[in-house]
């Protein structure tokens, strides 16, 4: 019985080695991406107009810190102001500059990514689009 016991087992956890190989990689991957550029942490949130997603932006916790945002769909050209928020403080740290409908930029941050709540772009005419990042 306790020779069954050990092969069902020995079965059972290489199944599970399989199946979560793709993880283990994607994890070891991430984890080296991190440790070139001394990162802790890498986030990204959907850029939202009126609850459509137009865009998308990243975060990134590390030596520096920064926030890029790429805005996919905008309403119209112009240049639109990256502004970053936490609970203490606001700040306009670049702009994007649209010329037909789509547009990237970024930033370094004085700020611990995990603090910051909100990445707006705000149009020449005050359209704010938003990307809320999730909890702090």
């Amino acid at each position: 019985m306790y020779k069954r016991q050990v092969v069902i087992a020995a079965a059972a956890g290489g199944t599970v080695w399989t199946v979560t190989a793709d993880e283990r990689e994607l994890a070891d991957r991430y984890e080296h991406t991190l440790a070139v550029a001394d990162g802790r942490y890498f986030t990204a949130a959907p850029i939202l107009d009126d609850g459509v997603q137009v865009g998308h932006v990243f975060l990134y916790q590390g030596e520096p810190s920064w926030v890029f945002a790429v805005l996919g769909e905008a309403s119209e050209p112009g240049s639109y102001d990256l502004i970053v928020t936490t609970d203490e403080w606001t700040a306009t740290v670049g702009s994007c500059e649209v010329a037909s409908t789509s547009c990237g930029a970024g930033a370094t941050v004085e700020a611990d990514i995990g603090e910051i709540g909100e990445v707006l772009l705000v149009a020449p005419d005050g359209t704010t689009l938003t990307a809320s990042l999730p909890d702090r």
